[in-house]
């Protein structure tokens, strides 16, 4: 649907309705852009949306602007707030495989470490002295232990993760650059 502004006595209103002009005037169904001049009224392009930036949400301006004879509608970033970081890390998952991968890279775990988890057959050490290290049951570790071996995803707010984090010394940041990574690994 069209996106369309109007100035009145030199400030721009925006939305504008054609409705609320043909209130007033007998306006064709599809007015070209000369028609609507006459009344001061133009269509507003809005600008394709940036790609997307962790961390970062892209809002629409509340007032298009003119540039190069058009009107246009922009998108300013800004800082995501704690609640929208909170649901985009809890959206965040990928693979044992790729999270084995990406830990590797980052010489959090071994190579032969990323081998033994990915294969199902071992953990890395820092996964075992996270788990054991926890204050979990016994029971409740050989559980951890267990989902930890033979989970195929891993989600990023998975309690596991914390643990890896808090042993491997890592920040939030650098645990959400773990996942976006791990994600871009085929």
């Amino acid at each position: 649907m069209p996106d369309f502004l109007r100035i009145v006595d030199g400030q721009v209103v925006y939305p504008y309705d054609l409705d609320e002009l043909r209130k007033t005037i007998s306006l064709r169904e599809n007015p070209d852009a000369r028609d609507l001049a006459r009344f001061s009224v133009f269509h507003v392009h809005t600008v394709q949306k940036p790609a997307d930036e962790f961390g970062k949400a892209w809002v629409k301006d509340e007032t298009p602007t003119l540039e190069r004879g058009l009107w246009r509608l922009s998108w300013a970033q800004r800082d995501m707030t704690a609640e929208e970081l909170a649901t985009v890390r809890a959206d965040m998952a990928v693979s044992r495989m790729q999270l084995t991968i990406a830990l590797a890279s980052m010489e959090i775990i071994t190579p032969a470490e990323a081998e033994g988890w990915v294969g199902g057959t071992s953990l890395p050490l820092v996964a075992v002295t996270a788990i054991n290290a926890s204050p979990l049951s016994d029971v409740e570790k050989m559980g951890a232990r267990i989902k930890a071996l033979g989970a195929q995803n891993v989600h990023r707010n998975n309690p596991l993760t914390k643990m890896i984090q808090t042993a491997a010394s890592l920040t939030e940041e650098q645990v959400d650059q773990l996942f976006i990574n791990a994600a871009q690994i085929d």
